[in-house]
């Protein structure tokens, strides 16, 4: 990055995927016993529209899974209890306008966009996110105290998203199945570096209420990504074919 201020574009955003991908390929044997399996929620896995099942995929692809460097979640690929994984920027982008979803995505590529690197500003930058994330996660929770809903009651969030009682956003916790620490995350807003708010690393579940969010394994969001659209819920993040514990270091939501 550059001294300058800097705005991150859908371009550049691609741009950092599509290097990670260049060095990506489902190499090892697929159809070999495997000690590996997908996590409770998931049966399937795309894989630039391929289907697999779990049974059809070897330990050694389950390790090049892991440095995918797109996966999609969506609300109605988990009733189907299937998520999707792309090589590269124009799967994943196929994908996603087939799918229906290239006005939410549009929008989320708007709200990262409106991050401004600026490191002369990044600790006054830091001190607002902080503050204003703060404020609206004791908001959230004093919107569940209100509904009588428990903080680590994943369906009821969900059904409250469900009734749109929540707004559009995205909640995340430290450990997985909803337990720990949580964060608020209202659409229309970019989080560029998890550092600023406490959380680096640290996201292990979510319940997702909006139109589309995405999670970034680096600050200023670089590769991976998780993109998750719909209303939907992801006990553990750290599952097959997700493997994406304790790496969130930056995301938006549309």
């Amino acid at each position: 990055m550059n001294d300058g201020s800097k705005s991150w574009n859908r371009r550049q955003i691609l741009l950092h995927a599509a290097r990670a991908s260049a060095a990506f390929a489902i190499g090892a044997p697929l159809l070999a016993a495997s000690k590996s399996s997908f996590g409770q929620s998931v049966r399937t896995f795309h894989i630039d529209g391929r289907l697999y099942t779990e049974d059809q995929l070897s330990d050694e692809a389950h390790e090049d899974i892991r440095q995918l460097p797109f996966i999609a979640v969506s609300a109605e690929g988990l009733k189907n209890r299937t998520a999707y994984g792309f090589t590269s920027p124009r799967a994943y982008e196929h994908w996603v306008a087939r799918s229906g979803f290239s006005g939410a995505y549009g929008k989320l590529m708007g709200v990262i966009n409106g991050a401004t690197y600026a490191p002369e500003r990044e600790a006054a930058m830091a001190r607002q996110q902080a503050s204003h994330l703060d404020q609206e996660t004791d908001q959230f929770l004093i919107r569940l105290k209100q509904h009588n809903v428990a903080t680590n009651n994943a369906s009821a969030i969900l059904r409250l998203f469900e009734e749109k009682k929540l707004g559009q956003s995205m909640v995340l916790w430290r450990y997985p199945n909803y337990d720990g620490r949580l964060r608020y995350f209202p659409s229309n807003t970019p989080v560029p570096n998890y550092s600023w708010i406490d959380f680096n690393n640290m996201p292990s579940s979510a319940v997702h209420g909006g139109a589309a969010s995405a999670l970034f394994q680096q600050k200023w969001f670089g590769p991976r990504v998780i993109a998750l659209f719909g209303v939907l819920r992801v006990d553990r993040l750290g599952d097959a074919p997700f493997y994406f514990n304790n790496l969130t270091s930056s995301s938006g939501s549309a």
